[in-house]
């Protein structure tokens, strides 16, 4: 899996230690004054005009996106009541290259993603990973990329189906066979299947074994898998506050 399929603006602009920084100084110090993308770069001398420009044109609907990421993986990081000695573990912890690269990607995958619900999405889940100083798991990067290249649409008929079919005892299914029930409770049928290719496609959703008698890889034949289970928890993080 590529994480990295589009350019990486801040690891290609800013050394470690200046994003080690940015987070920092915005989670001691407030996030307004980086609300603005291109603020990131003030103060720093080392880098060109052209370079500075370059960051400063990205287009605007990224930097909606970088601000929605800003303002929610501030406040969820805050809600923890940030002080001088969190801010010294915070430090230590990025201080590792893996933890660092995840927050990079993330922030990344955030700037890149299809939408600014996802984008805030991902600043809650790094915020807690931050605030946690969790381990850094696969299941993790399969998370920042289904985030960074879903749709709304995408991300609604996920949660849509997985509380519809989560708790059912059958744990594989193939839209075919549900046809009927689930035009009956106002699903787009063609909408959900491209979705749930979508899905399989990025480790979100499991495929079937196989096989005499087995669904396999069959259109619209899926079943949910620990990393389903992992993005829908996500999905229900509050969006602690939205864009004016």
């Amino acid at each position: 899996m590529d994480i990295n399929e589009e350019k990486n603006y801040l690891a290609n602009i800013l050394k470690d230690n200046e994003i080690i920084n940015f987070i920092t100084d915005m989670f001691q110090n407030g996030y307004e004054k980086y609300i603005n993308f291109a603020e990131i770069l003030d103060g720093i001398e080392e880098i060109s005009g052209p370079a500075k420009l370059a960051f400063k044109i990205i287009d605007y609907g990224k930097r909606l996106k970088f601000k929605a990421f800003i303002m929610n993986i501030y406040m969820e990081y805050n809600s923890g009541n940030c002080d001088e000695k969190d801010i010294k573990k915070l430090r230590k912890y990025l201080d590792k290259p893996k933890n660092l690269n995840f927050i990079i990607d993330t922030i990344d995958s955030a700037i890149n993603s299809k939408s600014i619900w996802c984008s805030s999405l991902l600043a809650i889940f790094a915020g807690k990973i931050l605030k946690e100083r969790n381990n850094i798991e696969y299941k993790d990067y399969v998370i920042i990329n289904a985030l960074k290249i879903m749709l709304d649409d995408y991300l609604q008929n996920f949660k849509k189906i997985y509380e519809f079919l989560q708790d059912r005892e059958v744990k594989r299914f193939r839209i075919n066979d549900i046809r009927e029930e689930l035009i009956n409770n106002d699903f787009k049928i063609f909408e959900l299947e491209q979705t749930i290719e979508k899905l399989k496609g990025i480790q979100v959703l499991g495929y079937d074994i196989g096989g005499v008698s087995n669904l396999g890889n069959a259109w619209g034949a899926f079943m949910f898998n620990e990393n389903s289970h992992y993005l829908y928890s996500i999905t229900n993080m509050h969006i602690t506050r939205e864009l004016n």
